[in-house]
């Protein structure tokens, strides 16, 4: 993005409505991920990052889920990854004592929610990114620059390799919004 000009940011509501105005043909666009690489993914960041500290004793202490001492313990991360999906479904049903995290948020509440701010023109799927942009940068007028994907999996242990139709099934169970209204089928590594 960046190259094709100066990007900003720290919008307000009304901020961003100005520069809307200002710049008629804008586009806006959101990204779509696999729910369960996007459970395994929040699950690699509440593990691995100091700032869930609090979020992981009290999932330890109160829901018992049994945080692998070793993150690359691939087992032991495969066996509270499917906790942790199964917890979810009751914390997105607001069932539980935390609150529902940004990092773990449905997609289909988080687009409602910035949706009556600004609807994005198109959405992206994370895995057909490059073909989605271009045809983004196409309707706006403008040669889609080169894109390059990030790695979709940097977490200690690869989702290939601890994949299982019991996580599929959990995380379905827990993000079945997501599923029916984008139409995932199975993650597909």
């Amino acid at each position: 993005m960046e190259s094709l000009g100066p990007l900003e940011d720290s919008f307000s509501q009304k901020t961003l409505r100005q520069r809307k105005r200002r710049h008629p043909g804008h586009r806006s666009f959101a990204v779509l991920r696999h729910p369960v690489l996007r459970v395994h993914l929040a699950y690699a960041v509440l593990i691995g990052w100091p700032v869930f500290a609090e979020t992981r004793e009290v999932l330890a202490k109160t829901y018992r889920l049994p945080f692998p001492k070793k993150p690359t313990d691939t087992a032991a991360y495969a066996e509270v990854l499917l906790a942790f999906a199964t917890w979810l479904k009751a914390n997105l049903n607001n069932q539980t004592s935390l609150p529902v995290h940004t990092l773990w948020a449905s997609q289909s509440a988080t687009l409602a929610a910035f949706g009556q701010i600004a609807t994005p023109d198109l959405l992206a799927r994370e895995e057909s990114l490059s073909a989605d942009l271009a045809y983004l940068a196409a309707a706006a007028g403008i040669e889609a620059p080169p894109f390059v994907a990030p790695a979709n999996d940097p977490a200690p242990v690869k989702l290939a390799d601890i994949w299982s139709q019991e996580l599929e099934e959990t995380v379905q169970a827990a993000y079945l919004r997501d599923y029916m209204q984008f139409g995932f089928g199975p993650w597909q590594g």
